[in-house]
């Protein structure tokens, strides 16, 4: 059970720029936007802090898109926005998952969302904060990590697994096609990257409206956060729809960023 790369990214492709794919860009925008007012606002917030004690230089970040706001108004924004991201990737990978490209079937909002939401907080924290611990140690570690959990939300969201779960059989799922799965995070970010030039140079053209910037980067960061989503997906749907009965039928796959002999999770 080999993992295609170029089918994935094809797909992906594909997939982003559908119907449900645009569809989900304005979503992941306007959460974005959400985001950024959040964190500009708390900025402002932090600044404004700063000037009232003696001795404290204020914070020299730019704030376009702040707002002033009390700190527990930030905070519960912060949370809104915290969960309204999960649900939406949730919903997204599903769709992108299945081979819905005009509408979303009402199912795939229903089943079990609040679930599979936490569910993915839950993972996302876990990850995190393990692969933030591999790349302290020579970087190597945390990559290997990202690797072996990247089909946890799709895991998540489509089988309805807990995250515990969900994280060892994305360990399992990635086995014998981790240097695959490496290609397509590296693609992955290397599209951000491009996709940061536009915004880059709009910002250094329209210095004097750093919003416009702003705004830019929220829009472009949502196709990019969409065509991610969609590059797991349809590598999970590879792997799901390829893999034979057998439970560990992959077992004698291999490649060299395989578990060495006798680990099993």
């Amino acid at each position: 059970m080999s993992l295609n790369v170029s089918r994935a990214v094809r797909e992906a492709a594909g997939r982003t720029v559908s119907r449900n794919g645009v569809v989900f860009i304005v979503v992941f925008a306007v959460l974005g936007a959400l985001s950024a007012v959040v964190t500009d606002s708390a900025f402002l917030l932090l600044d404004s802090l700063a000037t009232e004690v003696e001795g404290t230089e204020p914070v020299d970040v730019p704030t376009p898109l702040g707002v002033a706001l009390p700190g527990s108004v930030l905070l519960l924004l912060g949370l809104v926005w915290l969960l309204a991201n999960a649900a939406a990737s949730v919903v997204a990978m599903r769709v992108l998952v299945g081979e819905h490209t005009d509408t979303i079937p009402d199912d795939l909002f229903s089943r079990r969302l609040t679930r599979a939401t936490m569910s993915d907080i839950a993972a996302e924290i876990v990850a995190a904060v393990l692969i933030g611990i591999g790349l302290l140690l020579l970087v190597v570690p945390g990559i290997f990590l990202a690797i072996c959990f990247y089909f946890s939300r799709p895991l998540i969201a489509v089988e309805d697994r807990g995250f515990v779960d969900a994280l060892a059989e994305s360990w399992r799922l990635s086995r014998g096609n981790r240097l695959r799965v490496f290609a397509l995070l590296v693609i992955v970010v290397l599209v951000g990257l491009a996709v940061s030039v536009p915004t880059t140079l709009v910002s250094a053209l329209f210095g004097g409206a750093p919003a416009v910037g702003s705004v830019l980067g929220i829009v472009l960061g949502a196709v990019t956060t969409v065509f991610g989503l969609a590059v797991v997906a349809r590598a999970f749907a590879q792997l799901r729809g390829d893999e034979p009965e057998t439970e560990h039928a992959d077992e004698d796959e291999h490649d060299e960023w395989d578990d060495p002999a006798g680990v099993e999770w």
